[in-house]
């Protein structure tokens, strides 16, 4: 029997896809991936975030997408203090950590394997000496804050220094306020964590058993504390940083509140992980790496809301931070930005830091 024109184009159809998924199973089956160090994963990154690091250890426990990512940086030595977050912090964690040895690495995976809490922490590696950082010779917390960040796979993240740790029921309260409060037709809005320390004068470096013996782990623990003068706010020193959040307000309420912005107010805070106006990366080590995001925040009219029923507290250490010598270069760097982006508000950047905009396209000319 002759076949017809139709069977015979049927059944080179029918060939072709056999032989296209010989050829697809054929060429996957070959690929060899090594250590999870060495896993370049390809993943979905936030608006104006690129990848740059190889040395990714990825999360293996999934979390809904509509709860919060705690992301955070710190070099390799405070690996301490990402295990307590661990405990504190019952959903996924994304970190950058500054590696200065190959050794350091090996350290942090045995814990990596051992630990089961870090099943819900993905940890990005950077080296002090990789070439693209060459321009960063001080510790680039910006540019870590972002790699952190880009880690996230939730709908929101908290941007959290490491040395702030959050009480064990902020994940779920702060999950639970950023679905109601930061949702797409909220997208201009934030949630400001307030933030707390024992008073002056007791702060001086804690390890683990000290820091455990006074770390708080509800809101009514922080308002005897507060009435005890045991905590205060976090640098009640500087109003301008944290005290816009209004803590006497805090204590009282039970529901979120508005606050306004103002120079130099720089809170820790939870936003939609898609947020494109990211940290400004030229600023390394002390000084102005934060108040100049929050700086960009308001420029775009964001809302600042408090959470009230979450929070976070210092865990006191060393002094060692230091203000990078290229701080002057990046503020004028930063400045140069924000007038280009938002012109209309060149007269303001610099009534703001007193200076004029002919001086400011003078000291931003780039070599």
């Amino acid at each position: 029997m002759y076949l017809t024109v139709f069977n015979r184009f049927i059944i080179a159809i029918v060939l072709m896809q056999f032989f296209l998924n010989v050829y697809i199973v054929k060429h996957y089956s070959q690929q060899e991936y090594e250590s999870p160090h060495e896993l370049v994963i390809e993943q979905e990154y936030p608006p104006c975030y690129e990848p740059r690091n190889p040395y990714l250890w990825p999360a293996t426990e999934n979390f809904p997408y509509s709860s919060v990512t705690f992301s955070t940086q710190c070099s390799s030595n405070k690996l301490t203090r990402l295990m307590l977050l661990t405990k504190r912090w019952k959903g996924p964690i994304s970190i950058a950590v500054y590696v200065h040895e190959e050794q350091d690495i090996k350290d942090w995976w045995e814990f990596y394997c051992e630990d089961g809490n870090f099943r819900r922490v993905s940890i990005s590696f950077v080296f002090p000496d990789d070439p693209r950082f060459e321009h960063l010779p001080k510790y680039p917390v910006n540019m870590l804050r972002n790699i952190g960040w880009g880690l996230a796979r939730t709908e929101f993240v908290a941007l959290v220094d490491v040395d702030h740790l959050p009480d064990p029921n902020s994940y779920k309260a702060l999950s639970i306020l950023a679905q109601e409060h930061l949702s797409e037709e909220h997208s201009r809005n934030l949630l400001i964590i307030p933030t707390f320390e024992v008073m002056e004068g007791s702060r001086e470096y804690m390890n683990q058993t000290t820091l455990l013996s006074v770390i708080p782990n509800t809101k009514e623990e922080i308002i005897s504390g507060m009435n005890s003068k045991t905590y205060q706010y976090f640098h009640s020193s500087f109003y301008n940083a944290y005290g816009r959040t209004n803590y006497n307000k805090w204590i009282k309420t039970s529901t979120p509140y508005e606050v306004k912005y103002g120079i130099d107010f720089e809170p820790y805070v939870v936003v939609r992980t898609n947020l494109e106006v990211k940290f400004y990366e030229c600023f390394c080590g002390f000084a102005m790496n934060y108040n100049t995001w929050s700086a960009e925040l308001n420029l775009n009219t964001f809302k600042w809301l408090v959470a009230p029923n979450a929070f976070l507290f210092h865990w006191a250490h060393e002094r060692h931070g230091v203000i990078s010598d290229q701080i002057h270069d990046a503020k004028a760097g930063w400045i140069h930005k924000m007038n280009s982006k938002y012109p209309v508000k060149s007269k303001h950047f610099a009534r703001l830091y007193k200076t004029t905009p002919k001086t400011l396209d003078k000291m931003c000319k780039l070599k």
